[in-house]
């Protein structure tokens, strides 16, 4: 998979009303085949979850791997994580949201391929913003126009006036002259991070389609490790000859979700050939409720104290909870 290169711009493509344009240069479907990590942000990664979910593709269905904070996660995993988030945060992405936040996650030689399929389709403007903008106070967008239609000679030029409407911010110069198949750029300025934010841009008496941030996130999730240890299991002649076993078990507190693909065991212990008589397994069904493991120690092959060991299962999982970053006031 394509190693996706941070920095590149947020990439969101003017479609106007015909929605077979969009469905035909899907963003998500690009991404899928770049995908490698959500580490920087949790609105990236709620968008591509959301987005196998609402493009049909169920956790059952799909094979997609996600790795957020380096941790591998199972479609079904990300998505159980997702509505956690949710469920803790009261937070929504809109479809505009999603599609722009994805766009940031495109290779370069994507983001090419799908700016020409859109414009080969309806396209007739492009709207891009530095990556990391959603999170900015101020920020810096672009508008290229490249009209899917003749542009007729007005007073000797094809330049044209390109115009902003924006909700819930304000551009330090709002009309700005643009050539055919040129580019210029705007300085926005976000009336809050607690408001969401949307802007079109009307040239020719066309307008693009919504660029939107969403609010940003009042939360984080956090994930820490949550360990447990078995009891130590003494077998000898003294303690017990036979072959024994104990389950051991982590089950999530109300307000957290265990990552159960992140879930680890190992066995420590002392005595003669404890290695080759001790193992544990992780249960099967484990999921964001629960993770159980079972620990084995064999039986010793005589009854004196130099047949002795001991084994100590151990199980660590990884907890996923969600801490509060800033608070946005209700609105009056």
């Amino acid at each position: 998979m394509t190693n996706l290169v941070r920095g590149l711009s947020i990439v969101i493509v003017a479609l106007g009303i015909q929605q077979p344009a969009y469905a035909a240069c899907d963003a998500t479907k690009i991404l899928r085949e770049n995908l490698y990590s959500y580490d920087s942000s949790v609105q990236t990664f709620l968008s591509y979850v959301d987005s196998l979910t609402r493009d049909n593709r169920s956790a059952s269905s799909s094979n997609a791997s996600i790795k957020y904070k380096g941790i591998d996660l199972s479609a079904s995993e990300a998505q159980a994580l997702s509505s956690y988030f949710k469920s803790q945060s009261d937070f929504r992405l809109a479809q505009s949201d999603r599609r722009s936040i994805l766009s940031t996650e495109l290779a370069p030689d994507s983001v090419t391929a799908y700016i020409e399929c859109l414009k080969n389709e309806t396209s007739n403007m492009t709207i891009t913003a530095p990556d990391g903008s959603d999170a900015q106070e101020q920020f810096q967008i672009t508008v290229k126009w490249h009209p899917t239609y003749p542009v007729s000679v007005v007073d000797g030029a094809t330049s044209r006036k390109a115009s902003l409407n924006i909700v819930n911010g304000t551009a330090l110069e709002n009309e700005k002259l643009i050539t055919d198949k040129g580019s210029i750029s705007f300085k926005i300025k976000r009336d809050s991070l607690c408001k969401p934010i949307s802007i079109t841009a009307s040239i020719d008496n066309r307008e693009s389609d919504f660029f939107t941030f969403p609010a940003v996130p009042q939360f984080k999730i956090n994930l820490t490790k949550k360990t447990v240890d078995s009891f130590v299991i003494r077998r000898s002649g003294h303690y017990g000859n036979t072959e024994f076993a104990t389950n051991i078990c982590i089950v999530n507190d109300p307000s957290t979700a265990l990552l159960p693909s992140s879930a680890k065991v190992n066995v420590t212990g002392a005595g003669m050939d404890w290695e080759n008589r001790s193992k544990i397994n992780i249960l099967d069904g484990a999921d964001q409720l629960g993770v159980c493991a079972r620990v084995y120690s064999g039986g010793v092959p005589c009854d004196s104290e130099k047949c002795y060991h001991e084994t100590t299962g151990h199980l660590s999982v990884l907890q996923a909870s969600t801490e509060r970053v800033m608070t946005c006031k209700a609105e009056n």
